[in-house]
C-alpha cells in the first residue's frame, strides 16, 4: 500500500527537480488537486484499516499463546497508565483496573481466566504486586552512589 503512495510523491519530486518554478505546469497532479488529495484519503483509510487488522491478529495469536498452556497460566505485567498493562514476554496490552491507582511500571504476577478469542478479551486477576517503582528507584540511586564512592577512592588510590 505504501508504495503508491511513496510513487506518487516521487513523480512530484522528480518533476519539482526537473522543472524547478514551472513544475506546478508540468506536474502529474497540479497543486490542491482534487485526484491527488483522493489518493492520499484513500491511502490513509486503507492504511488504518491495516493496522487495526494487524493489531487484532496480534492480540488473537498473543491471547492463543496464553491459553495454550491451560487455564491457569500466571503471567507477569508492567502497568504502563490509566489502569492498561503490558504482559511482559508478548506485545499485549489488557486492562487491568487493580493497577490503575499504581505508579507508572509496576510489576504485577497476575492469573489470567477466561479468554475469549471472538471478543479478544481475556479475565485477568492480580495476584501480587511486586516491588514499587520509589523502591526500584531508591535502590538504583544507592548503587550509583556506592559506584560512585568506589570510583573516587580509585581515582585517590591512584
Amino acid at each position: 500500500m505504501r508504495r503508491y503512495s511513496d510513487l506518487v510523491n516521487q513523480w512530484q519530486l522528480i518533476t519539482l527537480a526537473k522543472h524547478g518554478v514551472t513544475a506546478k505546469m508540468v506536474a502529474p497532479f497540479p497543486p490542491r488537486d482534487a485526484t491527488l488529495m483522493g489518493i492520499a484519503a484513500d491511502f490513509e483509510s486503507c492504511y488504518q484499516a491495516y493496522g487495526e487488522f494487524q493489531d487484532r491478529l496480534e492480540k488473537y495469536w498473543c491471547l492463543r499463546w496464553i491459553t495454550q498452556d491451560g487455564e491457569s497460566k500466571k503471567v507477569h505485567v508492567r502497568h504502563l497508565k490509566e489502569g492498561m498493562s503490558r504482559v511482559e514476554p508478548i506485545p499485549l496490552h489488557l486492562p487491568i483496573p487493580e493497577l490503575a491507582t499504581h505508579p507508572h511500571m509496576t510489576r504485577a504476577e497476575d492469573s489470567r481466566g477466561g479468554v475469549n478469542l471472538l471478543q479478544l478479551t481475556a479475565a485477568v486477576r492480580v495476584l501480587e504486586i511486586e516491588a514499587k517503582v520509589e523502591q526500584l528507584e531508591s535502590v538504583v540511586e544507592k548503587v550509583v552512589d556506592s559506584a560512585s564512592i568506589n570510583i573516587d577512592e580509585d581515582a585517590s588510590s591512584d
